[in-house]
Formats: C-alpha cells, sequence, structure tokens
C-alpha cells in the first residue's frame, strides 16, 4: 500500500544559547552604563564636596601669607557654607583683633616719639640747674633759689605734659571710657565757657555766648565735650589781641548739630592749616607758650563722640573752629 504522506518530527531550534548571549550582553550595557554613571556622580560629588574646601583651603593660606582681608565667597546653605560662613566671622575677628593690636603698637611708638622729642627740654633744664646747684652756685643762695624756682616750673610743665600725652594715648587707642547720654547743648556751652568770662575782660577782649534758641539735645560725655569747649576758647583767648572778639555759640540744622568758636585773632596761614591739628605743632605767628597738644587732644575728643572739627582762617582776621555732631539718637 502506498504511503499517502509522511510526518517529519524535528528537536527545533535551539534559542536557549541566543536568549542568552542576548541577557549577557544587556547586563553588560547596563553594568557598564551603572558604573559610568556612579564614576560620574561621584566625580561631580567629589568636587561639589572638595571644591568649597579647597577654597577655603586658599583663603586660608592668603591669610596665612598676610592678606587679612581674603574671605570665602561659598553661600551655599549647607554644612560646608555654614563652615564657610563661621570661617569669615573668625576672620573679620582676626582683622579686627590685629588691626586694634596695630592701632595699639602705633600709638605706643608715637607715644614714645612724642614724649622723648617734648620731654628733652625740661628734663635738659633740669640737669642744668641740678649741676650748676652742685657747682658754681652751692655758695650762691640767690642764685639757688632762682634755679629752684625754674625747677619747679620744669616739673610742672613735665607733669603737665605727660598727663596730656597719656590722655591723647589712651584716646588714640580707644582705651579711654565716656560716659554718653543726651545733654543739652546750651547748658554745656554755658558751663564750659563761664570760666573764661574774666579772663576775656582782663584781656579786653569781648566774649559773646550764641546759645541755641530751642533745647538742643546732644548725644555726648559732657565732661569731655566741656574740655573740647575750654581747649578752644583757651587757644582763641592766646591768639586774639586786646579789643578783639571771640564768639562761642550751637545751633542744629536738618542733618546735623553745630558748635563753633570763632575769634577776631592772629588767624591761620594756607601752610599752617593742614597741621593745625597735629602733636606738638605751633604756628609760626604764636607768641605765647604751649605744649601745641591742646587741639590734638580736642580733635581727639570730637572724632571720639562720632563728631568731626575743621577750621576756616584768615590771617589778620581771625579763625572759626566748627564742630558737627550727628543727630541725637
Amino acid at each position: 500500500m502506498d504511503p499517502l504522506g509522511y510526518v517529519e518530527i524535528s528537536a527545533g531550534q535551539d534559542l536557549s544559547a541566543a536568549t542568552l548571549s542576548t541577557l549577557q550582553r544587556a547586563f553588560l550595557f547596563a553594568g557598564g552604563g551603572a558604573v559610568l554613571a556612579a564614576v560620574i556622580l561621584g566625580l561631580w560629588m567629589s568636587q561639589r564636596l572638595t571644591s568649597p574646601l579647597r577654597s577655603l583651603q586658599e583663603v586660608a593660606g592668603q591669610m596665612a601669607s598676610g592678606d587679612l582681608t581674603a574671605r570665602s565667597e561659598y553661600q551655599r546653605r549647607d554644612e560646608i557654607g555654614s563652615l564657610a560662613n563661621q570661617f569669615n566671622q573668625m576672620a573679620d575677628q582676626l582683622q579686627k583683633n590685629f588691626t586694634q593690636m596695630q592701632a595699639e603698637r602705633d600709638s605706643l611708638r608715637r607715644f614714645i616719639s612724642d614724649a622723648s622729642h617734648e620731654l628733652r627740654t625740661p628734663v635738659t633744664a633740669l640737669k642744668n640747674f641740678t649741676t650748676l646747684l652742685q657747682g658754681a652756685a652751692a655758695n650762691d643762695q640767690e642764685a639757688q633759689s632762682d634755679f629752684i624756682a625754674e625747677s619747679q616750673v620744669q616739673i610742672d610743665q613735665l607733669e603737665w605734659i605727660t598727663a596730656n600725652l597719656l590722655d591723647l594715648t589712651r584716646l588714640d587707642a580707644g582705651l579711654e571710657e565716656f560716659n554718653f547720654d543726651h545733654y543739652d547743648l546750651g547748658s554745656i556751652i554755658q558751663r564750659a565757657s563761664s570760666p573764661f568770662i574774666s579772663q576775656a575782660q582782663a584781656k579786653h577782649i569781648n566774649l559773646e555766648l550764641e546759645k541755641p534758641d530751642i533745647p538742643v539735645s546732644l548725644w555726648c560725655d559732657p565732661h569731655r565735650m566741656e574740655l573740647v569747649i575750654v581747649n578752644l576758647l583757651d587757644n582763641a583767648l592766646k591768639f586774639t589781641p586786646q579789643g578783639g572778639d571771640i564768639t562761642i555759640g550751637g545751633d542744629q540744622s536738618t542733618d546735623s548739630i553745630l558748635l563753633w568758636v570763632q575769634d577776631t585773632g592772629i588767624g591761620i596761614t594756607p601752610e599752617e592749616l593742614p597741621r593745625i591739628f597735629d602733636r606738638f605743632y605751633r604756628g609760626r605767628q604764636a607768641t605765647e607758650g604751649g605744649s601745641g597738644l591742646g587741639l590734638a587732644i580736642t580733635k581727639s575728643l570730637v572724632e571720639a563722640q562720632n563728631g568731626q572739627i575743621s577750621v576756616d582762617s584768615t590771617p589778620g582776621e581771625g579763625s572759626k573752629f566748627t564742630i558737627k555732631f550727628p543727630h541725637s539718637t
């Protein structure tokens, strides 16, 4: 019997090897991508973490080299940002302390220089008097009396210079304590100028007070403020001839409180004006004695009370010292 057909039986295509190969390639690509992404993310995170730290390291190096103005510019709101902010605060305090130390050092140097310069004359005079009293004038009673009297003058001068130098040094170093409060400017002017009324009359000088029409409250240390006025009035009396006028007044404007002392004295030349507040500076036209510290102390006292002092002057016509304070708070 002839066959009608036939059936072919086959084992079929083996897909397991191909599937496994495909899966392996997929896992390899996925793993490689994951590793690459992890590497990139790690590098980015590392850069993000180390960059501000390197910045802080650079700033610290700049400060170590002497640049105390160097600061970190990292501003993020995270732990490192907080660290950078604290670092900047520490740098600010360090710079402040260093600046204060420099000011104190400069003040000490200036004090030593000023003291050695100014004390040399009375010390030399006292040394000469002592030598003469032990030698040529040992048996001369009249000479001894004169030398002793002159020695007392030199000792008084030494005491005055030393005290004022110390005051000026403390003011420059910020070591002087001030008792600030609100005080009436007119009352301060009245108290400070009262002792000069009789002195002005004795020299035939007209001393006029121009107190504010209404009460003006000034934030100041009243004792130091009166000392400022005393120094300015004393200076005006020294350089104002008989028959002259001195005016002290005070008032307020929209943005400040003003105090002035004006005289019709010998005036100050344009060449001398820039040096008028320097220590120990005595004008070439000065005929009366003095240490040259009065106006320097005045300027320091005014600035310590947040004020500014200036002077306008014309030789032969007089001078006007003007002090400007901000309005009381």
